[in-house]
């Protein structure tokens, strides 16, 4: 596997679009609250 962003474009055109878009603050990216941890 070759490293760098070039490659991961080429491999995975969707998944370089979102790790872009997360990073250069493109994505609305929204606080959730914490979920309980109560077991069923």
């Amino acid at each position: 596997m070759k490293p760098g962003p070039e490659f991961l474009k080429s491999y995975d055109p969707a998944g370089y679009q979102v790790v872009d878009d997360l990073f250069q603050g493109r994505l609305d990216v929204r606080p959730v609250a914490p979920r309980s941890r109560n077991r069923r």
